[in-house]
């Protein structure tokens, strides 16, 4: 990667010293872009974008909101080898 430079007081960019080349296909996404998650059309990608983040926040926030209070549980597994189930009396 290039060095940094500076543009104004907010943004820096980084201009590539390197082209990155795929080691398995031997090529790059130069002039084919980077095939997207998502398959929209051009004018629905914003949209589409927003949507998704909306539903994913939600989901998150909804996890958050019943994990409040967490109940360790025995086993190996997420975090200092414990999982967490929710209550039901939460």
């Amino acid at each position: 990667m290039g060095m940094p430079h500076r543009i104004d007081d907010h943004f820096m960019i980084r201009i590539p010293g390197i082209k990155v080349i795929n080691p398995v296909s031997k090529t790059n996404w130069e002039g084919t872009g980077v095939e997207p998650d998502i398959k929209v059309k051009a004018e629905d990608a914003l949209e589409t974008a927003e949507k998704l983040a909306e539903s994913r926040l939600r989901k998150k926030q909804q996890t958050w909101a019943a994990c409040r209070n967490p109940e360790p549980i025995c086993g190996e597994g997420i975090g200092r080898g414990r999982k967490w189930q929710v209550r039901e009396d939460s």
